[in-house]
């Protein structure tokens, strides 16, 4: 349906505004509804727009402060200016401090760099005001083969307030003494073990042997293993009060890092170089800036002063001492030696005799000796003379110095009972016990050797505390050593205490200390192969 009534026309059922008012469709009519109506309704509307214009405005803003005047501007720029510069003072006092503490820092490290090493110059020890008591009871050496034969009672004292560790009471004052030096000096010491009675010693021996029992050693392997770390009871310096283990600043705590080596877990090294690995860390804490290396199987009188003089002044990496006049020895190293004692070829235990044999007597600084070190542990190399000597001959300068007087290794008991059989010519004694050198030697006070009546001793050596009533030639004799009547000796060597009964006849024996030889009993060994008795036996 289609309404007229004056208005465009609109579609049925739909509302619609007119000016005259608003039609709505009812029952298919539009009708006109009151004028008043429409107005208040559009009121309404504008009325709600209006509100919600207002709820949008934003805040008026605040109204302007008052212009500065000319004082006020002028104070606050001097206060701006004032902290601009303290802020730019304070940062290049900040860089100057930086820079100065950084120059302080380099200026020693770029004066070593340019001086380079500082030459060492050997010092000679005067001993000349020094007198030696070899009855002076402090000097006792402890260890498996010297165990105690008694428990020491020594007057203790504290010797470190810290830990509360005792030493013998002139021990103890002397290591508070070298603690304050030491701490004047800025490093604090730090005494962790000192004395320590027989239960104790007892404790820490057996703690280190459960510790290898539980490994699934035997109770001997693990008794043997623990001694290298721990000794037992009887052979602990720690019964004395004059040992100590002392820590560092730079070793905060004990180690027994040779514990973890190769050859501590096989029982055995196989070679030097895995030997000094197991000691790195003693190594690394030495203060002397050269080292020599040199095995405990050699006799010999060497000037250890003319020798590093010597290398100082080749200026080699390694200095090796070497002799002519050693002939051949099995298993030996030899060198091959240039016209100015440089050292060409190296040979490891070749099957005859090549140029000068090796005394295994080497100078080198330590720095070098940790280099290689960790170079052949890195690479599973163990062997000094194979792996650095003779594999290296080309990298490093090797030097040597040869040594024309007495040398001797013992490595066997054949080799011990020649060599000592040679220190009955007056020749070999005059040449090992040179007066320039003099050998100190611990000496058991022992009185004077008593010779009886009718008592034979021709070509020997017999030190202090002997009797002698038979016969004893071409022998040597330790201290305490007797000899009955009837008993004859011939071409032996008798250690410490050794008893030889009535009726005796020995012919190359070796006796170990303490040993007794029942009346009428005949001994007969051979000059190449001698009988050796061991310590404490009874035969």
């Amino acid at each position: 349906m289609i309404m007229t009534d004056g208005f465009r026309q609109k579609p049925a059922g739909h509302n619609f505004f007119t000016p005259g008012g608003v039609y709505t469709k009812c029952k298919g009519v539009y009708n006109k509804r009151c004028i008043c109506a429409a107005l208040c309704a559009a009121n309404r509307t504008e009325k709600e727009q209006r509100r919600r214009m207002e709820q949008k405005r934003t805040a008026p803003r605040a109204q302007k402060t008052q212009p500065l005047t000319y004082r006020e501007w002028k104070r606050r720029k001097q206060l701006r200016l004032a902290r601009n510069w303290g802020l730019f003072l304070a940062g290049c006092a900040l860089v100057v401090f930086l820079l100065t503490k950084g120059i302080l820092w380099l200026l020693p490290k770029a004066h070593a760099l340019i001086a380079g090493p500082e030459a060492f110059v050997a010092r000679n020890y005067d001993g000349t005001e020094y007198q030696l008591n070899l009855a002076d009871a402090r000097l006792v050496l402890v260890n498996g083969n010297l165990p105690l034969d008694a428990e020491p009672a020594p007057a203790l004292a504290v010797a470190d307030d810290a830990t509360g560790q005792q030493l013998e009471a002139e021990a103890a004052e002397q290591y508070r003494a070298m603690a304050a030096a030491a701490a004047a000096d800025g490093i604090t010491l730090e005494l962790v073990t000192g004395y320590q009675d027989v239960s104790a010693r007892e404790a820490a021996f057996d703690a280190g042997k459960q510790v290898y029992l539980e490994k699934g050693l035997s109770e001997e392997e693990a008794a043997s293993y623990a001694a290298c770390v721990c000794p037992p009871a009887n052979a602990s310096e720690q019964a004395t009060g004059y040992a100590a283990d002392i820590l560092g600043p730079d070793c905060t705590e004990k180690t027994t890092r040779f514990a973890d080596t190769r050859a501590y877990r096989s029982g055995e090294f196989r070679g030097k170089m895995e030997a000094l690995a197991g000691v790195r860390s003693y190594l690394q804490g030495i203060r002397q800036d050269y080292v020599v290396l040199s095995d405990s199987d050699l006799i010999i009188n060497l000037p250890l002063a003319d020798v590093f003089a010597a290398h100082l002044e080749s200026g080699a990496d390694i200095t090796a001492v070497c002799t002519a006049n050693g002939g051949f020895v099995d298993n030996a190293t030899y060198l091959t030696l240039e016209s100015d004692g440089a050292i060409g070829q190296v040979w490891c235990a070749p099957t005859a005799p090549r140029g000068h044999r090796s005394l295994e007597i080497y100078i080198l600084s330590k720095q070098l000796l940790l280099t290689l070190v960790d170079e052949c542990s890195a690479q599973d190399k163990y062997s000094f003379r194979r792996d650095v000597l003779a594999g290296m001959t080309g990298r490093l300068k090797l030097q040597s110095y040869v040594w024309d007087g007495y040398a001797a290794q013992l490595r066997s008991v054949q080799e011990y009972y020649d060599r000592s059989m040679e220190l009955l010519q007056g020749s070999i004694r005059a040449e090992l016990f040179a007066a320039a050198r003099p050998i100190l030697a611990k000496e058991d006070d022992e009185a004077s050797s008593y010779f009886a009546p009718g008592s034979r001793v021709k070509n020997s050596l017999v030190a202090d505390g002997c009797t002698i009533e038979g016969s004893v030639e071409n022998c040597i004799l330790f201290p305490g050593v007797t000899v009955e009547k009837g008993a004859e000796l011939r071409d032996s060597i008798l250690f410490k205490g050794t008893r030889v009964r009535d009726g005796v006849t020995l012919r190359y024996v070796i006796t170990d200390k303490y040993v007794e030889v029942l009346p009428g009993r005949t001994l007969m060994g051979h000059e190449s192969y001698p009988i050796v008795i061991s310590k404490g036996s009874i035969v």
